[in-house]
């Protein structure tokens, strides 16, 4: 019986060391120039946490965070606060929007970002997701009105917009 138990956990370890070679495999392979159609496929296998570490990749590649993205980006020595004048307040800069060449790679990334699942693949044992297909754009607008769609994540505001992607039903 003891026998059992540890070829059981022995299994298990197995798969599980399969699973995070499938994801390290994915982030390579998305470290380089890709489609929507290679980006939709592989996607799956990546939790949020996984996605940050593709951005990072990218970057430390010199190219823009986004998959889809191809364009250049500059490693800048950036300021760690920035101080609003208008409003006499101190805001600590986040250094993530500095990964990417645009503003809308940013917030294209956070929209890909929350619609990722939480637990790595590894823990979820299969990369199906609730969404077959991701959104990989944004809108922006500063009126809401969404009729017929599903909104996998929270809304976020930024300057007065609205970040959503939506799945028409």
């Amino acid at each position: 019986m003891k026998k059992g138990i540890s070829e059981d956990k022995a299994e298990l370890l197995i798969r599980e060391q399969q699973l995070r070679r499938e994801v390290y495999n994915t982030i390579v392979s998305l470290t380089e120039n890709v489609d929507e159609d290679m980006l939709q496929k592989s996607i799956n296998n990546l939790d949020q946490s996984s996605w940050m570490e593709l951005v990072e990749e990218r970057y430390l590649g010199r190219i823009c965070g986004f998959p889809l993205c191809n364009n250049a980006v500059k490693m800048k020595k950036s300021q760690k606060y920035r101080i609003d004048l208008r409003s006499k307040k101190i805001f600590e800069r986040s250094a993530d929007v500095d990964k990417f060449c645009s503003r809308d790679c940013f917030l294209r990334s956070a929209a890909v970002k929350a619609q990722l699942e939480v637990e790595p693949l590894w823990i979820r044992g299969n990369s199906q997701s609730n969404f077959p297909n991701y959104c990989m754009s944004v809108v922006y607008t500063s009126v809401l009105q969404i009729q017929n769609c599903v909104l996998p994540f929270s809304l976020s505001t930024s300057n007065n917009y609205l970040l959503f992607c939506h799945f028409l039903i």
